[in-house]
């Protein structure tokens, strides 16, 4: 009687445990994606420094009149850094 008892215990848990994950609903990305809305990433310094990356419409007035500066070519001295962060 254990030894049938033993058995059904076995095999209900290797048929549950070598099931795959149902993911029920919507395709699923396994990475998590974030994106700032208003203004660049912290710490500001690298963008005021002219390591801009991908500039989205959607960021405030000032992080666009920056990075405009910076497509024009005229960089930010020190003093202006230390200012804008």
């Amino acid at each position: 009687m254990k030894h049938r008892i033993f058995s059904l215990l076995l095999i209900v848990a290797v048929l549950f445990g070598s099931s795959p994950a149902a993911f029920a609903c919507g395709p699923y990305v396994l990475e998590t994606f974030f994106s700032l809305k208003r203004r660049p990433e912290m710490p500001l310094k690298q963008y005021t420094a002219g390591k801009v990356g991908i500039v989205p419409s959607s960021f405030g007035p000032m992080s666009l009149l920056l990075f405009q500066r910076q497509l024009n070519g005229h960089q930010l001295t020190s003093f202006e850094q230390d200012q804008v962060v």
